[in-house]
């Protein structure tokens, strides 16, 4: 039976083995093995060979995998903002979510209204202080930016 672990970005269990986690897309490839793979796409062809001759075919089989998982060209934002207005990328390793993120408000407008009807001053406060958004990966919940 498999051994299993649990997905860093979504807490559920996936195959200790696997590189892509089944349930919420994350990469699950150490930082490791990615510099690898950067390190290998760099190499001529001609070194690739000498390299790849000294890996054990259980490194040359998840090389291989990791490959052809991990994007060739790693994103920029200087192409994110010519193709999509307002699209971010997630600086998460094991999430890089490319697109629109989610807009949350910063405030409650029912607490608002409450501090309101009873102290008027706290009120204004309150939706002074909480007035904005904040920009939120839709893959793993993590925070990229907020309005002030």
């Amino acid at each position: 039976m498999d051994k299993l672990k649990k997905c860093p970005a979504c807490a559920e269990e996936v195959q200790e083995a696997a590189l892509k986690c089944r349930h919420c897309g994350s990469l699950l490839i150490s930082t490791e093995w990615k510099q690898i793979v950067v390190k290998w796409r760099q190499l001529p062809e001609s070194d690739r060979a000498r390299y790849w001759e000294d890996l054990t075919s259980e490194d040359r089989e998840t090389l291989r995998a990791v490959h052809e998982i991990l994007p060739s060209n790693p994103p920029s934002m200087a192409g994110m903002a010519q193709n999509q207005a307002g699209a971010i990328i997630c600086p998460n390793p094991n999430c890089l979510y490319q697109g629109a993120p989610k807009i949350v408000p910063r405030g409650s407008v029912v607490l608002g209204l409450i501090l309101c009807l009873f102290l008027l001053l706290p009120g204004i406060l309150y939706f002074i202080l909480t007035s904005g958004n904040r920009y939120v990966c839709p893959r793993c919940g993590l925070q990229i930016r907020s309005d002030n």
